[in-house]
């Protein structure tokens, strides 16, 4: 059974909107929880300590991408828990929790898609014994971030993209419509959804919408991100291509 201490401890990361100085806080009540006498002197499969190293793991990789948003260092440093799950015959709740969290970061647009297949069959066990939405509205925003950055930084892949991001686009509009709360989330996505398919009059209205809703510091990072894609050579050679045509 997990910790209530660590329950409440992890489930601050979803309180706030991450930001260095936040998740180092996190990071260090995790360490200071592991250093409490019964972790330290636990066996190594006990599930609570798993669950703090995996969060402190999460957390590292997070902050790397954040200090510099080039994904392969924090790639590298999520890998090992990408691994184990990829290995462990169930996942839990916080096992889906930090999925959900992290799957940007997967070495490639493939891993995440086998990651977030994975990650169905415990959300639906899960929602039996509560609600489950904000998870799964996660997965689905964080994977289609994924499949967005794989089609414009051109990685190679035999996944259909178009197919997939759509598949979970339409997750993350339909858990919106059943929940108010996850309406923030959705715009975030409807603004991916705008870049994906280079529509630019909905990406203008839809950045005007984030400014409006969104606090100063979480609409420019979500406006820096787009300004991001939109500046890439893919992008703008899709863009001319539909235009000549």
């Amino acid at each position: 059974m997990i910790n209530h201490k660590l329950i409440e401890i992890i489930e601050q990361m979803y309180a706030e909107d991450h930001n260095i100085l936040y998740l180092m806080d996190i990071r260090s009540k995790l360490i200071e929880y592991l250093c409490q006498e019964e972790n330290l002197l636990s066996d190594c499969g006990n599930r609570n300590v798993i669950l703090a190293k995996d969060t402190i793991r999460v957390i590292d990789a997070l902050n790397i991408y954040i200090v510099q948003p080039e994904m392969g260092l924090a790639s590298e440093k999520i890998q090992p828990f990408f691994d184990k799950l990829l290995e462990k015959k169930s996942w839990d709740y916080y096992d889906v929790k930090l999925v959900a969290s992290s799957i940007t970061l997967t070495v490639d647009v493939e891993l995440a898609i086998k990651l977030g297949n994975m990650a169905i069959v415990p959300i639906t066990e899960a929602r039996i014994a509560g609600d489950t939405s904000f998870i799964h509205a996660l997965l689905a925003c964080n994977i289609c971030s994924r499949i967005l950055h794989g089609k414009y930084l051109e990685e190679k892949t035999t996944v259909d993209l178009d197919e997939k991001f759509m598949t979970w686009f339409k997750i993350s509009e339909r858990l919106a419509e059943d929940d108010f709360n996850l309406r923030m989330l959705f715009l975030v996505n409807q603004i991916r959804y705008a870049v994906y398919y280079q529509k630019r009059d909905l990406l203008f209205k839809l950045c005007q919408d984030v400014e409006k809703e969104c606090s100063p510091h979480v609409s420019k990072t979500i406006l820096s991100k787009v300004s991001f894609y939109t500046s890439t050579r893919k992008y703008n050679a899709d863009l001319y291509e539909g235009i000549r045509e």
